[in-house]
Formats: structure tokens, sequence, C-alpha cells
């Protein structure tokens, strides 16, 4: 029998600037907000462990502060109603996070084990709301003085893992996911950019509910094949949503085979299908959504994946390792919004011990995101679709050498990323594609780490970081590009980083 008992305690201080916008009706201007965040978080935690079974006791909770409360600034165009001189937005507000964990796990034989775990949790917001407007010339009253937001979450997982006999092993999972939002719901007066005072609107409190289950089976043939097989299955509920509830059924197998001691070679296919109740707009949304959108996370969808991985042992000091994965996404029965979306991934990674104490890394990949959708202009059926292609590109490569043995070792890592975005619309008459959008990352770090004794370590690094790109959205734009703009006339970001860190690792 054995206790244990942890404890973790982290202070985060953030002090700087955030770009932000407010607007007065038609007129709008980026402003400077200003960050100024407190975060603690606070875990603690005891373990019990006997020879079968364990358990853990937890306790997590997070407090947020934000010393600034609201954003006011003065309007910079003539006012279109008198007292519309200034504005004010609220601010990221007060809160904090509690949650107890409760775990255990079970090892009911030599063949099998069982595990679980609930967890409780509330999210308190309790701040004073702002009023609704700042203009003196109008008097609107709030509902409640205060946000009065509470959430309540409650998880529950419970998995089983058996081997039924010596060459077929069972498991199975089952999750529990609540999150009831138990804010008020009122109708508040609410005034557009203290201008004008619009009709009552309510807010939505949003709550869901997770079922999640999983069974699966592992069947080795022999010592160098073998087949693994499942099904998953998913029902979200939700409130206040277009879609009351969504079910998703998965199927997935894989297939493992070793050939020889030098390579081996894993196979997966999955299909799944996601089916959505009647889609029915949220009556107190204001303005009105198309009837005819279907918001990608709630629609009908079919989903395909499919995945190659081969591991290669050329020599016994070198490692290949080869991935290909490949995702499709069907929303058929979405007539506006998302169409289709296709993710696919390829990688490559060496690694060869050069002497016994240098050894070299390397890696390569690429993922390539294509989407398609169709949107209205008129509030009825598609008349623009658009194309989304997305590729991303990292290479990679390691060294690292032990200098003293079992005393000092030194090393350096160079990570090259580049990525395009490329987006073209069709609106039937006149195509037309918008300039691509470009990133670049490069990164080199340089360490070195010496073992003073066994439990005190000293270790001192370099990291430097460049970073471009090339967005047309800003580049090029100035402080009055766009006539009832003001703008920062900010561009594209370019940066260069040097960091030098020491640090002192003590072990107990």
């Amino acid at each position: 029998r054995k206790w244990e008992t942890s404890f973790n305690f982290r202070h985060e201080v953030r002090d700087g600037q955030l770009a932000s916008g407010g607007a007065f009706f038609f007129n709008a201007a980026q402003l400077v907000e200003p960050i100024d965040y407190v975060t603690d978080e606070l875990e603690a935690a005891v373990t019990y462990t006997t020879g079968k079974w364990q358990a853990r006791l937890a306790y997590y909770g997070s407090f947020f502060n934000n010393h600034d409360e609201a954003l006011a600034w003065q309007n910079a165009y003539n006012p279109l109603v008198a007292g519309a001189d200034a504005g004010q937005l609220a601010l990221s507000p007060d809160n904090q996070f509690h949650q107890v964990l409760l775990a255990s796990s079970y090892q009911l034989s030599d063949r099998t084990r069982v595990s679980g775990d609930i967890a409780v949790g509330r999210m308190e917001q309790n701040e004073n709301l702002l009023a609704a407007t700042i203009n003196p010339n109008i008097t609107v009253a709030l509902p409640r003085t205060s946000a009065d937001a509470e959430v309540e979450t409650l998880t529950a997982n419970l998995k089983a893992d058996s081997a039924i006999t010596g060459k077929l092993r069972l498991n199975a999972a089952y999750r529990y996911n609540d999150r009831d939002n138990t804010t008020p719901s009122d109708l508040f007066e609410w005034v557009t950019t203290d201008s004008f005072v619009n009709p009552l609107r309510r807010n939505l409190p949003y709550s869901f509910t997770d079922n999640t289950g999983k069974v699966g089976a592992d069947y080795r043939f022999n010592g160098r094949t073998r087949l693994s097989a499942g099904y998953d299955y998913q029902k979200r509920e939700r409130t206040n949503q277009e879609v009351r509830d969504t079910t998703e059924n998965t199927i997935w197998a894989r297939f493992r085979m070793r050939a020889g001691d030098y390579a081996d070679l894993e196979l997966g296919a999955g299909h799944g299908d996601r089916d959505a109740s009647n889609y029915d707009p949220v009556a107190e949304t204001d303005p009105a959504e198309n009837p005819l959108l279907r918001k990608y996370n709630m629609a009908d969808r079919t989903r395909d994946t499919g995945s190659i991985h081969a591991g290669l042992t050329p020599h016994e000091r070198v490692n290949i390792g080869l991935d290909i994965d490949y995702s499709k996404d069907d929303y058929s029965d979405s007539v506006v919004g998302l169409t289709e979306s296709r993710d696919t991934r390829y990688n490559a990674d060496v690694a060869v011990i050069l002497t016994d104490v240098t050894t070299l890394t390397a890696f390569g990949n690429r993922e390539e995101i294509k989407s398609e959708q169709a949107g209205s202009q008129v509030f009825a059926a598609p008349d623009w679709f658009a194309k989304n292609d997305d590729t991303f590109d990292t290479f990679g490569i390691g060294v690292k050498h032990q200098l003293i043995k079992d005393k000092l070792d030194v090393g350096a890592d160079y990570v090259w990323s580049r990525s395009t975005g490329e987006i073209a619309v069709d609106n039937g008459s006149s195509p037309a594609d918008f300039p691509d959008l470009k990133t670049s990352l490069d990164t080199l770090n340089l360490y070195a780490s010496y073992r003073l004794r066994d439990n005190l370590t000293l270790r001192a690094a370099y990291w430097y970081e460049e970073y471009d790109s090339h967005d047309w959205m800003l580049d090029g734009g100035g402080v009055a590009t766009i006539p009832n703009v003001i703008a920062f006339g900010e561009q594209s970001p370019h940066y260069d980083v040097h960091v030098v860190t020491m640090s002192v690792r003590y072990q107990f």
C-alpha cells in the first residue's frame, strides 16, 4: 500500500495591448485594448495504490482576474444622434472554475482491468453588467445588475479491457459529458452603438450533453499479424441551437503486419455517418438566418478516413517512418454552408545513431486541407461558391552529441515551415481568386545540458525564430484606406526573436 500526494500552483501575469475595434453605426475605428490579466491555477491530489486497486482524488481551481472592466473611447466622427460622443465595450470578466475529480482502476484478474472517473465542476462569473449605453440622452433599464452566470459540468468515464484468450482482446469505453448552463435568461433592451434603441432581445444560455460509447476488438493471428476493429457511437443533445440532437455512428478497422525484423506496415480505414434532427432556426435570432443554411458542426455528414503507416529498419542504427493519413467529410444535404472538406497528411522521419554518443534525426511533413462551400447573397438558394486550399510544409533536422559521458550533452535543432492559403470565389458571372496568403517560420535551437550531480542538472539554451507573412487583407492598407474606418495601418506581421535561457533542475 502506498499513499502519494501532489500539489501544483501556477501564477501568471499578462500585461500588454491587443487590437480591438469599436463602431458608431456604419463608422468604425480600430482600438487598443489593454491587457492586465492575472490567472492563478491550483491543483492538489492524493493517490492511494495497492496491488490491484488504485484511486485518486483531486481538486483543480482556476481564478481569472482582469484589472480593466471596460474600454471606453471617443467618437472620432460627427455623431449621428445627440449624445453619441463616446462608446464603451465590456472586457473579459473576472471568473473562476472549480472541479473535483475521483478516479479509480481495478485489476479484476490477470486478463481484465476496469477503470473509471467522475468529475464535477462549476464555472462562475458574476461581474456587474455595464450600462446598455453611456449616451446621457438615452435611458435603458437592465433586467438584472450582474451577470449571475453559472455553468455546472459533469464528466464521467468508464473503461474495460480484457484479454479473452491469448490472441483475442476486447475493450469498451463509455463517456458522459454534461454542460448545464444555468445562467438566467432575460429580455434586454439593447442600444446600437450608443445611438438607437432596439426591440427587446433575450440572452440564450447554451447547454449540451454528450453520450459516447466505444467497443473494439484486437485479434493477433500470429506474432507478426494483427487485426483491430471497432464501433464508435456519439449522441449530442443541445439547447438553444438550431439542431436539437445529432447522432454519429462510426466503424473502423486497422491491419498490422510485420515483415521480418526490418519492416512493419499498418493499414487503416473508417466510415462514419452523422445524422441531425430537424433544423429549426432559433426564433430569437435577429437578424434571421437563411433557412437553407446548415452549420457544419450540426449538419448531416459522411466521413471516410484512410491511413498507411510503414516503419523500416534497414540497419540496426537506422529507423525510418512513413505515414499517409486521409480524411474526407461530405455534407451533401447542406444547400448553403460547408459542402465538402478533405484533409491529407504526408509524413516521413528518420533517426540515425551515427556513433555511440551522437544521434541524428530528420523529418518532413505536408498537410493539404481543401474545402468547398456555398453561399447566398439574397437569402435564398446559393448564388456563389468558394474553394479553399491550404498547404503546410514543415521540415526539420536535429543532432545530439554526448560531449562528456554522463556529464555534458549538446545539441541543435532547426525547423523550416511554410504555408500557403488559396481562396477562389465563383459567383457565376465573374470568377475571381483572392491573392495567396503566405507564412514562413524558421527556428533554430542550440542547447547544452550539464549534470552537476545525479539529481542536479544545469541547462543553457539559445532560441532564434524568424517569422514572415503576406496577407492581402492587411498589406497595402493605410489609416484611411477604407473611407468609414480609422485603421492602425498595420501590415502583415514580421519578427525576429532571440531568446537565451538558463535553468536548473533538481530531483528530490
